[in-house]
C-alpha cells in the first residue's frame, strides 16, 4: 500500500498538483506519515470520523464499518483508543460492500441485504452513531439509511474533509484568485474503458478516464 501510494502522489505532482487528497481509509492509516515524510506538498488524509461519532454520542455506543485492513492498521487502533473513553466502539469489517460498488451493484437488493448484515446488529445493541469508514461506502448512503432509519445518525467524511482542504489552501495561500470553471482529470492503474464506465456510472455523467499510472513499476 505505501509503495503504491508513493508511486501515485509522485505521478500527480508531476501532473502539477498542488495538494493530494488521499481519498482512502485504508491507504491513510497505513501510508500517510510515509507520504508527508517524503513529499513537500500538503497531504490531506481521510480517517474514519470516530471523534465526532464519539462526542455526538448520546448513549456512549458507536458504530463503525471499513474494510478489514483499516481496521488492523496500527493507526486505526490508535485513533480508537484515543476516544474510547468517550464511547464503546463497536467494529465491522465490510469487504463485500467494496465489491458491490465496484461491481456497480450496490443499489439493489443484494446490497441492502449486505447491509442489513453488517448495520442491524450494530443497531440492536444500541449504537447511535454509524460512521462509513471507507469512500466506497458513500455510494451505499441511500440503501444503509434505509437500515439505519431513524436509529442512529451516519456520519461521512466527504464534507469534513472539503473543507479541510479548503482550510489548507487558504492557510498555505494556495487558493487561487481566479473565478473559473474547474478542470478534471482521471487517470487509472487498470483498463480505461472498463473503469471508464465504471467511474461514469458512479459519477453520474461522462467522464474520460486516462492509463497514465503503469503498476507494473510499483513493487
Amino acid at each position: 500500500i505505501s509503495d503504491r501510494s508513493e508511486y501515485i502522489v509522485r505521478f500527480l505532482i508531476d501532473q502539477g498538483c498542488k495538494l493530494i487528497v488521499v481519498a482512502c481509509n485504508t491507504a491513510t492509516v497505513n501510508a500517510i506519515s510515509t507520504l508527508r515524510s517524503t513529499f513537500n506538498v500538503p497531504i490531506v488524509g481521510i480517517e474514519p470520523a470516530i471523534k465526532p461519532a464519539a462526542l455526538q454520542s448520546k448513549n456512549g455506543r458507536i458504530g463503525v464499518l471499513a474494510t478489514e485492513q483499516t481496521l488492523r492498521s496500527d493507526a486505526f487502533k490508535q485513533l480508537m483508543a484515543r476516544y474510547s473513553g468517550h464511547a464503546e466502539i463497536e467494529r465491522k469489517a465490510c469487504p463485500h460492500f467494496v465489491h458491490l460498488v465496484e461491481s456497480l451493484d450496490h443499489e439493489g437488493d443484494k446490497a441492502l441485504k449486505a447491509a442489513q448484515h453488517y448495520i442491524q446488529p450494530m443497531l440492536e445493541i444500541g449504537c447511535d452513531q454509524i460512521v462509513l469508514g471507507c469512500t466506497h461506502f458513500s455510494f451505499l448512503k441511500p440503501l444503509i439509511s434505509q437500515v439505519v432509519r431513524d436509529k442512529a445518525n451516519i456520519i461521512d467524511t466527504a464534507k469534513p474533509v472539503a473543507l479541510e482542504v479548503k482550510r489548507k489552501l487558504h492557510q498555505l495561500s494556495l487558493k487561487t484568485d481566479q473565478v473559473s470553471d474547474g478542470r478534471m482529470s482521471l487517470w487509472t492503474s487498470g483498463c480505461p474503458i472498463k473503469t471508464s464506465g465504471a467511474v461514469r456510472a458512479l459519477w453520474g455523467s461522462e467522464v474520460e478516464v486516462l492509463p497514465a499510472i503503469d503498476t507494473s513499476r510499483i513493487k
